[in-house]
């Protein structure tokens, strides 16, 4: 059979994916109404749990491994709908946050397409960002509608040059080049080097868009005297982009605020200026902590996983446990895995775990004692989470099923890791108190 032919068959069977996914989410729906109606929590881990492990016993053997994640993230799109629609309705704010929230979490958020594109969103993005643009050199990397809208409003801001940069420069002629005071230049990638003058980059391409976290379009060290970074996606909250600005203290800003405005212009176009600014910033604020997960690290035996289902319980984000994933994925507990197969390759288990559940949104994560110890996953964390540090009285830690625990003190152990978790953490509590 030809490839064409494997083609129509994926094409065919994509569709009918797609069809089963919609019909689940709306009786899904329709459960998120039942249990709000009746006071019934979103998540039940031990009816999940024991789906999954059904449909791992009737998987061929070389395809088990992969059944915990497909019905993890089905699972975690259905909480995630579910408490998106049963939020408080009834006000233009409510009800346009729900709709935001909604498109967010299941279609990424997407400003690429050419009704999402416009100079005025643009505008109110970096106003909202508080970069400069004025004079400034300024690198677009693109050359999509979304280039064309941006490459309009830098004009209107009175841009000194902009630098228009495409993988493919035959594309380049058909950007529609404003006419404006800013010398517009068309550039390749692979010449880029001969621009490390530019002052502030824009990325309106698609690379590191969830589910390819972690790409990014370049590296910024070509640009040493970068006063901005903006980068339009918004999922995951922090592109690989984002990541590196903040690592060098740029002044960066992903692409939330720009679908927040347009949705409050389209629905709310009668509004004052003002008024639309004020209401945008509200839902801004509120999307941005609803989106990022919340992701708890700690000592072993600190209590992380206790804690996080708790928060689940009473939010409705999704919950996961990084040690629970991998005993889904080997059948066998941190525990065991550290005994019989070492720490190091545990560790590397444990990073493949994180790299698949921290691209999720609107989730609370408890992760192992040790994650800290591998400098990859903070970037993993910090894609979409806010990092809190659960903190507890070393004499308090429960150590049963512990083997790292066992074999180094834990006053030691914590004197080792005490700098980790300062390094990864955005926030610390006190759980004695």
């Amino acid at each position: 059979m030809k490839i064409e032919e494997y083609r129509k068959q994926i094409a065919r069977i994509d569709e009918e994916i797609l069809r089963l996914f919609l019909e689940r989410m709306e009786v899904s729906a329709k459960i998120g109404s039942y249990k709000k109606e009746r006071g019934l929590p979103v998540r039940v881990p031990e009816v999940e749990e024991q789906k999954i492990r059904r449909m791992v016993e009737e998987s061929p053997e070389e395809l088990k491994a992969y059944i915990p994640r497909l019905f993890s993230t089905l699972f975690e799109l259905s909480r995630s709908y579910q408490d998106a629609l049963s939020g408080p309705a009834g006000d233009f704010q409510g009800d346009l946050e729900k709709t935001l929230f909604q498109d967010l979490l299941l279609h990424a958020g997407d400003p690429f397409s050419g009704e999402s594109a416009d100079a005025w969103s643009f505008i109110r993005l970096i106003h909202h960002a508080g970069i400069r643009v004025a004079g400034k050199k300024v690198l677009v990397l693109g050359s999509g509608n979304a280039a064309s809208a941006v490459l309009e409003a830098l004009q209107e801001l009175g841009a000194g040059a902009i630098v228009v940069a495409s993988r493919k420069p035959e594309s380049l002629a058909i950007v529609s080049f404003p006419k404006g005071d800013a010398q517009v230049l068309p550039a390749a990638y692979e010449h880029l080097s001969s621009h490390a003058d530019v002052d502030i980059i824009v990325n309106t391409t698609p690379v590191g868009m969830y589910p390819r976290n972690g790409e990014s379009p370049i590296s910024l060290s070509l640009f040493p005297d970068l006063s901005g970074v903006l980068d339009l996606i918004s999922n995951p909250y922090r592109s690989a982009l984002l990541m590196e600005a903040e690592e060098r203290k740029i002044p960066c800003e992903n692409g939330l605020y720009l679908l927040v405005v347009q949705a409050v212009r389209r629905m709310h176009s009668d509004a004052a200026e003002e008024v639309e600014e004020e209401l945008a910033g509200r839902i801004w604020q509120s999307l941005s902590g609803n989106l990022q997960n919340i992701a708890l690290i700690g000592m072993p035996g600190a209590g992380k996983s206790q804690e996080a289902r708790r928060i689940s319980e009473a939010t409705g984000r999704a919950f996961y446990d990084s040690d629970e994933e991998v005993t889904k994925r080997t059948g066998m507990t941190p525990e065991e895995w550290i005994t019989t197969q070492g720490e190091e390759t545990f560790r590397k288990l444990e990073t493949e775990v994180l790299r698949d559940i921290a691209k999720v949104s609107h989730a609370v994560i408890a992760t192992g004692g040790g994650v800290v110890t591998r400098p990859e996953n903070y970037a993993l964390l910090h894609q979409n989470s806010r990092i809190i540090w659960l903190k507890k009285d070393i004499g308090q830690l429960v150590l049963e099923g512990r083997p790292i625990s066992k074999r180094i003190a834990p006053e030691e152990l914590y004197k080792m890791r005490k700098p980790l978790y300062e390094a990864f953490a955005d926030e610390e509590i006190e759980l004695d108190s």
